[in-house]
């Protein structure tokens, strides 16, 4: 982590730190954890656009002079990682990754693509599982 003097010690100093010296941090992670905030099976670092945030403000185009945001897959104004519904069919995203053999939840990578658009299931709403 970089801090420039103007947000560590300007112009006063302290000990063997100068004055107008930036500060310089590092850390080592040992531990994190990923959270599925809308408990839908899929971890909210992995409901994106794939820009790398889960719901970027700055993210919106227009169809149709109707502003949608790409992290909301289904345009109801609630982002993909709170919607237990990201694609707006009526069936919930944990039960649209369960696989009917097992009944567990498929892992991320593994989640079937719908024949007809490509995306995820879970993302398309005339795919059901």
């Amino acid at each position: 982590m970089f801090i420039p003097s103007g947000l560590a010690y300007y112009n006063t100093g302290s000990g063997p730190i100068p004055a107008y010296a930036p500060l310089i941090f590092s850390f080592k992670l040992y531990e994190m954890q990923r959270l599925d905030q809308d408990l839908d099976g899929i971890p909210s670092y992995l409901e994106d656009d794939g820009d790398g945030y889960i719901y970027d403000y700055r993210n919106t185009i227009n169809y149709a002079s109707v502003a949608t945001n790409l992290d909301d897959t289904d345009g109801d104004g609630v982002p993909d990682f709170l919607d237990i519904d990201d694609d707006g069919d009526g069936f919930t995203t944990k039960l649209e990754i369960k696989n009917p053999a097992t009944g567990l939840a498929f892992p991320f990578v593994n989640i079937p693509a719908c024949t007809l658009g490509g995306k995820k299931n879970y993302l398309d709403k005339t795919c059901h599982p």
